[in-house]
């Protein structure tokens, strides 16, 4: 439509309705999202090799509606509503798990307000512990092929995950983001545990850029949950965990040469299972990405410990590397190895070809 013709449309409407027109000044709402999709064949440590034509492999496929209201006096509103989709089958959601629980808007739903103080938001919003993730590895949000995040965020393969009990974007939740002081921002994140099983949540975060260089750390408490977590490939033969609290840190850097940018990352992680010794779950990540021709070369490696009282010490190697190449500024395709190893069992490899599209 017309954005001329849209924005009288309006002004009548609002006129015939009593309403002020002047709080019509605003930007969107704006459509975006991506689309990603490919060929992968894939054998993560322990597993079956699967082959398959799959959505969401570099960047998981996304669409979402946001926009904002200037209200006057430096302040304005905003919102976003935005959800995933598989796009090989066209379903809704990252996973299954996410049509079961009736999660349209799976990335974000949320209302807020900003101005020289920060901003405030309330809904279903990604933490800062995930953001901070994504952030400084050149694989993003990838938990198909990117190391750092498998061994972080997905589920129970083949050792558990620091978060994978949780999600990266919390229900029910409270956000205050700070404005950038200096160089430093930060947020915080509160939720509830209004909604079994999710329990009380808190994350902070603590950023800081400086030209070339950037870090951030993060810290994320679980208490009063009840999470079904199935037994890892690793683990004795039993009943699924029922994770009832999680306590984890992330500190994160990165500098770039311009030549080529690395990455660094720690996490450590604690799981309290009902009627079961905590486990602990120490992860490091190397990262590098070299600017080439129309793309650059990409690779991530990342490793996890595992202890726990009473079992015998485990650890994850995840090696990944690639080549994205630029079609365009909104355009892209890619290209990935990979290998996983994991104690006690088979070591597996993979590799994926597939496209990229912003909008």
């Amino acid at each position: 439509m017309n954005t001329t013709k849209s924005g009288i449309a309006v002004a009548a409407a609002l006129a015939l309705t009593g309403l002020p027109a002047t709080a019509q000044s605003n930007t969107g709402p704006t459509l975006y999202g991506t689309v990603d999709g490919g060929f992968y064949a894939r054998q993560l440590a322990g597993e079956s090799r699967v082959s398959r034509v799959d959505g969401g492999m570099m960047t998981t496929s996304r669409w979402g509606i946001r926009g904002s209201e200037d209200l006057g006096g430096g302040l304005s509103a905003l919102f976003d509503l935005g959800g995933h989709f598989r796009l090989d089958t066209g379903e809704v959601g990252r996973h299954p798990g996410d049509n079961a629980a009736g999660r349209f808007f799976s990335r974000y739903s949320f209302v807020g307000v900003r101005g020289a103080f920060g901003q405030f938001r309330a809904g279903r919003i990604p933490t800062g512990s995930f953001v901070n993730t994504l952030s400084f590895t050149p694989f993003g949000d990838s938990t198909t092929l990117g190391p750092f995040m498998l061994h972080t965020f997905v589920g129970s393969q083949p050792m558990l995950a620091s978060h994978g009990i949780s999600d990266g974007s919390w229900n029910n939740s409270l956000v205050y983001n700070t404005p950038t002081l200096g160089n430093f921002s930060g947020s915080l994140q509160v939720a509830p545990g209004e909604a079994a099983p999710e329990g009380r949540r808190f994350d902070g975060t603590a950023n800081y850029r400086s030209g070339p260089f950037a870090a951030a750390l993060s810290v994320s408490r679980i208490r009063a949950a009840a999470y079904n977590v199935p037994r890892s490939r690793t683990d004795p033969a039993g009943a699924p965990y029922v994770i009832e609290a999680e306590s984890s840190t992330l500190g994160s850097v990165s500098y770039d040469f311009q030549v080529v940018k690395l990455f660094g990352q720690w996490a450590k992680a604690t799981l309290r299972p009902r009627g079961q010794a905590e486990i602990d779950l120490d992860t490091v990540g190397v990262h590098a990405a070299v600017p080439f021709g129309a793309g650059r070369f990409i690779a991530s490696w990342a490793r996890t410990e595992r202890t726990q009282a009473g079992t015998t010490e485990r650890d994850r190697t995840t090696l990944a590397a690639g080549y994205l190449h630029s079609l365009s500024k909104r355009t892209d395709v890619y290209a990935v190895v990979m290998n996983d190893r994991a104690t006690g069992l088979r070591s597996g490899t993979g590799y994926a070809l597939g496209m990229r599209h912003h909008f």
